[in-house]
């Protein structure tokens, strides 16, 4: 990280390291979430994608995980669509909260309320304001679903399932018609459990990135503060001083974080 780029990072502009690596991470979640439209594993595949951001977390300050949120976004709509889109959503959420846990040594029970404040509350308000402004739409879902529970019953029943049928059946029904409720506790659940399987996941992921290449380095506030020094100079700025005044000491803080 050169002067420069200590001036960036204090003034919140992204460095070529720090931009770098967002990319690439999130080139890394838009495959995976495009390979998942071929499979039938997109479940799974929010889970694995979500640990690309968990390393931007673990790394870097939050503008870094926005901006490589907002390039996936874009990319994966563009790709594969709205729903795809929404997924980018919970993975940089839940990747990014479990890499800040990892980096400052959380406990999984503080990962996991973190997750459920910021996530958990993003994910289940923002659903439901869409589908409430939406009805149409959420007609259509709701529609759907009672369709696939209708064959799901049907086969459960085929199978000797009648008891677990009957018992099921006025659940769903209500979760059909209090959506509004069913939907945030369904998706407390999923928060949950995606949280716990990031951290199963992600961690030993997350422990060779960081033994392999460290933390990302952050500009002391001695750096930072010649940095704004050298940025306010005039022309072409010259280091003077007699033998061990720390001229060369100088120059190797500045050269050591680039």
């Amino acid at each position: 990280m050169s002067v420069d780029a200590v001036i960036s990072t204090r003034r919140g502009r992204l460095t070529p390291r720090e931009l770098a690596e967002a990319a690439v991470l999130a080139d890394l979640a838009v495959l995976l979430v495009v390979l998942a439209r071929l499979t039938p594993f997109a479940g799974l595949t929010t889970v694995v994608g979500a640990i690309p951001f968990a390393v931007l977390g673990m790394r870097h300050r939050a503008r870094v995980l926005r901006v490589a949120f907002f390039v996936a976004t874009i990319l994966v709509f563009l790709l594969a669509g709205f729903s795809a889109a929404t997924q980018v959503l919970v993975m940089a959420l839940f990747g990014g909260i479990a890499g800040k846990g990892f980096s400052q040594q959380w406990s999984r029970r503080r990962t996991i309320a973190v997750s459920l404040v910021v996530g958990w509350s993003t994910v289940a308000g923002a659903t439901v304001l869409f589908l409430a402004v939406f009805a149409n739409l959420r007609r259509l879902n709701i529609d759907a679903a009672r369709v696939q529970w209708e064959g799901l019953s049907r086969v459960l029943g085929g199978l000797g399932f009648d008891g677990f049928v009957d018992w099921a059946d006025p659940g769903v029904e209500w979760a059909f018609t209090n959506w509004f409720v069913a939907i945030p506790v369904l998706q407390l659940v999923i928060s949950i459990v995606v949280t716990l399987l990031v951290i199963r996941i992600g961690r030993p992921v997350m422990q060779r990135v960081d033994r392999a290449f460290g933390p990302s380095p952050e500009p002391s506030p001695e750096l930072v503060a010649l940095a704004d020094q050298l940025r306010h100079s005039a022309g072409l700025t010259v280091v003077v001083g007699p033998n061990g005044s720390g001229k060369t000491t100088l120059l190797r803080a500045i050269a050591q974080a680039e």
